[in-house]
C-alpha cells in the first residue's frame, strides 16, 4: 500500500509528469498500467502494439467531483488532484483500489468528502474494469451533482496524432484528429472554427465542448465511445469505452479544443494542447451518488471502430439486449412486412392541429394516395403512417374526427393499406403535454427537483402515460384493423427524473416505464415503434424512426458518419431516417445514399398539397432501396471502411452468418470513383452487389433547366 498526501492550488499549466509520486503497476498478458500515487492518474500500455494510452494532458488530473450547496445552490467544484490524502492499494497484480480524501474546492477549502475507485483487469483479456464504489460527504448539507471520471483519459493530440474517436452519437460519428489526408469536400472552414470553440458562435450550433447524455435526443443511441490511433493512415491500436451502469450517465467530449474559451476572459492563450477526449460523466439519482458506477476500457491492436461496435455488440448480447429480427418475426409475421418498407408520411397537421384546414383531408383522400403509390407509382412496400384525424389532442387519440369522414371510410382506407401489402398506423403522442389540449393537467407534468416542468413534447411523466395508450389503443385497433402501431417521443425523450409526489420516477424508472408502454402496445399483437432508434429499446419494439441524425446542436457529432447503431443493431432493429422527405426539404439528399449503405430504410413525409411533389420522390426512392433492403432486412452489417483516405467514398458488407449476402459501396462526392480493385461508382452513386446478381448501379442527379421562350 502506497499513502501520499498533497494540498494546495494546483497551477493552469501544471503538466502530468509534475509531482510524480511512485508508481503501482496492476498488469495481465495484454495490458499493463502505471498508476502514479502521487496524483491518481495512470497510463495503460497496450502491449500487443507498444501503444502507450495517457493520462489527462491538461493538468494530470484523475477526475472532477460536483457537489451542490444544499443551502445555497452554490456548485462546489473538487478536483481530485487536489485530495488531501490519497491512498493507492495493490490487492493483486491485476487490481489497484484508489481513494481520494480531504478535497479541496477551487477557493482552497477542505471538504470532509472522498471518492474510492477500483481498477480490475481481465484474467486473460486486453480488458480494464473501472468502478467507482462510492462518493462520500456530507449528505445533510450538500448533494451529489456529477463526477467526471476518469477524466480525459487516453486523449489523442490534435494534428500531432492520427486516428479519430468514434462516438455512437445516433447513427454514429467520427472525429479525426489528424490533419486531413483528403480534404473534406464541404464545411471544411466550419470544422476548423468550430473545433477551436466551446460554444458555435458565428455557426449557430454548439461547439468542441460537448455534455452528451446516453440515450435520447442529440444523444448517445449507445452508452460507449471509442478511439483509434492510427500510422500512415493505419491502426495501430483502439479502445472502447462502455458504461456498463448507463441510466444515469452522459459524456463530457472534447473535440480537438483546448479550453481557450476559459482563458479568453484573462486575454491569454491557452496553455493546453488540443485534444479529442471523452470523460465519462456519471450523473446524481435524485441527488446522491446512489450506487457503484463501472466502465468498461477493452482496447484491440490494430481495431477500428467496426471492432468496437463488435464488441459492445457482444456485451449487448449478454444484457439480452440482441433480440434478433429473425425472433421478432417468429413472434408476429407480420414484422416481415417492415423489410423494405419506406416510412410514408401523410401529415393532417396533428399532433399540433386537429381542425387546421389547410392541412386536413379525408379518409377517401388517403384511400386515393394509397392506390396511387401501390398502382400507378409501383410501391410495392410501405408502412402508411397518418399524422391526423383525431378529434382530440395527444396523448389522447380517440375518437376520430367526423370532418375526415366516416369510421366505415377509415376502415375502407385502411383495407385498401392492407390490400395493398403495407402496413398501417396512425400516430400517436403520449408523452405530449400541450398547454392547449383538453388533456393538458399540470400533475401528470414530470416535475423538477424545484418543482417545475418541462416543455409541450415529451413534458408528461412516463408513470401516467400507459393509461391513455390502455384507453384509447384498443379502440383504434378495433375500428381501422390496423396490424402495426407508431408512438412518438417515447425513445426520443432521453431517461429522466420525475420529483412529483404522486409519481416519483428515477431514471432507471423512467426507462421501465417507457419499455411498459412499448411491450403494452406489442401485446396488442402491433409491428411496433417509436421515434428515435435506442439501443435499450430493441428488446421491446420492431422499428424506429430517427436512425440515422436528429437534432441539430452538435455539428461535430453529425458531419463525418460512421453506422454504429447498425454494426451492432442491423439484425435486431429496423430503422428509418428521419430526414428524406419533401416537408424536411432533404429531397435526393447523399444521406439516401448512406440510407443504403447503413441499412438504414427512407421514410417521406409530406401534406396533402404537396403530395403531387412528392410522388416522383416516392417513387424514385422506393425502386432504389425497396428489393435490397428486403432481401437484406433481417442481415447483420458486418463491415464499414472509408476508401481513399477521405471521407466521400464508403463501403460496406452485410452478412447472414457466415454467408457476405451483399457489399455496398457509395461515393457522396460529384466525380465518379474506381476503388483499387477496380469498381466504379458513380458520382453521387452507389453500387450494390449481391450474392448471385449482377451489380446495381443506381446515381442521384439534379440538374438546373432553363426554359427559352421564343
Amino acid at each position: 500500500m502506497t499513502t501520499s498526501s498533497r494540498a494546495g492550488r494546483t497551477r493552469a499549466n501544471d503538466t502530468h509528469g509534475a509531482g510524480s509520486g511512485d508508481t503501482v503497476v496492476p498488469e495481465n498478458a495484454g495490458l499493463r498500467v502505471e498508476m502514479d500515487t502521487a496524483t491518481g492518474a495512470f497510463e495503460v500500455v497496450e502491449k500487443a502494439s507498444g501503444t502507450r494510452w495517457g493520462r489527462d494532458p491538461f493538468a494530470g488530473s484523475p477526475g472532477v467531483l460536483t457537489l451542490t450547496d444544499r443551502t445555497t445552490g452554490r456548485p462546489i467544484t473538487l478536483d481530485l488532484r487536489r485530495a488531501g490524502r490519497l491512498s493507492v492499494e495493490q490487492p493483486g497484480s491485476r487490481r489497484a483500489v484508489l481513494r481520494f480524501e480531504a478535497l479541496c474546492g477551487d477557493d482552497g477549502d477542505m471538504l470532509d468528502a472522498a471518492v474510492r475507485v477500483s481498477l480490475v483487469l481481465a484474467e486473460d483479456a486486453p480488458e480494464l474494469r473501472l468502478t467507482v464504489e462510492e462518493v462520500s460527504y456530507d449528505d445533510a448539507r450538500l448533494a451529489f451533482t456529477a463526477l467526471l471520471y476518469p477524466l480525459r483519459q487516453f486523449a489523442l493530440r490534435t494534428h500531432v496524432d492520427e486516428g479519430y474517436l468514434a462516438i455512437p452519437y445516433h447513427q454514429g460519428c467520427l472525429v479525426p484528429v489528424g490533419r486531413f489526408r483528403v480534404p473534406l469536400r464541404d464545411d471544411h472552414y466550419i470544422w476548423d472554427d468550430l473545433s477551436w470553440q466551446a460554444r458555435g458562435l458565428a455557426w449557430g450550433t454548439e461547439g468542441a465542448l460537448a455534455d452528451v447524455p446516453v440515450y435520447g435526443w442529440n444523444a448517445l443511441s449507445m452508452p460507449w465511445y471509442g478511439a483509434v490511433k492510427e500510422s500512415n493512415g493505419a491502426s495501430e491500436s483502439a479502445f472502447a469505452a462502455v458504461v456498463a451502469t448507463e441510466n444515469d450517465a452522459g459524456f463530457q467530449f472534447i473535440l480537438n479544443y483546448n479550453l481557450q474559451d476559459d482563458f479568453n476572459t484573462q486575454a491569454e492563450a491557452s496553455p493546453y494542447p488540443r485534444i479529442a477526449a471523452g470523460s465519462p460523466r456519471w450523473l446524481a439519482s435524485k441527488g446522491r451518488f446512489g450506487y457503484p458506477r463501472t466502465l468498461v476500457y477493452r482496447f484491440f491492436r490494430g481495431g477500428t471502430h467496426v471492432e468496437m461496435a463488435k464488441y459492445y455488440r457482444r456485451m449487448a448480447a449478454e444484457q439480452g439486449l440482441l433480440v434478433s429480427l429473425h425472433e421478432k418475426l417468429a413472434r408476429n409475421p407480420e414484422v416481415e412486412k417492415l423489410f423494405g418498407a419506406p416510412v410514408i408520411n401523410v401529415d393532417g397537421g396533428y399532433p399540433w392541429y386537429t381542425d387546421y384546414r389547410s392541412f386536413m383531408y379525408t379518409w377517401d383522400d388517403l384511400k386515393r394516395i394509397v392506390e396511387d403509390i401501390h398502382a400507378n407509382l409501383g410501391v410495392r412496400r410501405a408502412v402508411i403512417c397518418t399524422w391526423g384525424g383525431y378529434a382530440k389532442l395527444p396523448p389522447e387519440s380517440y375518437p376520430f374526427h367526423p370532418a375526415w369522414g366516416s369510421e366505415a371510410a377509415l376502415r375502407e382506407a385502411v383495407d385498401t393499406v392492407h390490400r395493398a401489402g403495407y402496413l398501417y398506423t396512425s400516430y400517436h403522442g403520449y408523452p405530449s403535454l400541450l398547454t392547449h389540449s383538453t388533456s393538458f393537467d399540470p400533475d401528470e407534468a414530470a416535475r423538477n427537483a424545484a418543482g417545475g416542468m418541462g416543455g409541450r413534447w415529451g413534458g408528461r411523466c412516463s408513470a401516467p402515460q400507459l393509461k391513455y395508450a390502455q384507453r384509447d389503443l384498443p379502440r383504434i385497433v378495433a375500428t381501422t384493423g390496423q396490424t402495426a402501431d407508431y408512438s412518438d417521443i417515447i425513445t426520443a425523450g432521453g431517461l429522466r427524473e420525475c420529483y412529483h409526489p404522486a409519481h416519483p420516477v428515477t431514471r432507471s424508472e423512467d426507462r421501465a416505464a417507457k419499455l411498459r408502454l412499448l411491450d403494452y402496445i406489442r401485446s396488442l399483437g402491433l409491428v411496433n415503434g417509436s421515434e428515435v432508434a435506442q439501443g435499450y429499446m430493441v428488446p421491446h419494439a420492431d422499428y424506429a424512426k430517427g436512425g440515422m441524425y436528429v437534432g441539430l446542436r452538435s455539428w461535430l457529432l453529425q458531419h463525418i458518419h460512421a453506422p454504429l447503431f447498425s454494426l451492432v443493431f442491423h439484425d435486431c432493429l429496423v430503422t428509418y431516417d428521419g430526414s428524406v422527405g419533401t416537408s424536411r426539404r432533404k429531397e435526393y439528399s447523399n444521406e439516401l445514399l448512406e440510407c443504403l449503405a447503413y441499412g438504414v430504410q427512407p421514410m417521406v413525409s409530406f401534406n396533402l398539397p404537396h403530395y403531387a411533389g412528392a410522388r416522383r420522390l416516392i417513387q424514385e426512392t422506393a425502386a432504389l432501396t425497396t428489393d435490397f433492403q428486403r432481401a437484406t432486412g433481417a442481415d447483420e452489417l458486418r463491415s464499414h471502411v472509408y476508401l481513399a483516405g477521405g471521407y466521400d467514398v464508403q463501403q460496406t458488407v452485410f452478412s447472414s452468418g457466415a454467408r457476405v449476402t451483399a457489399r455496398v459501396t457509395i461515393n457522396t462526392d460529384t466525380a465518379p470513383f474506381t476503388t483499387d480493385d477496380g469498381l466504379q461508382v458513380p458520382a453521387r452513386g452507389v453500387v450494390i452487389e449481391r450474392e448471385g446478381l449482377a451489380p446495381q448501379r443506381a446515381a442521384i442527379e439534379t440538374h438546373i433547366r432553363i426554359e427559352v421562350t421564343p
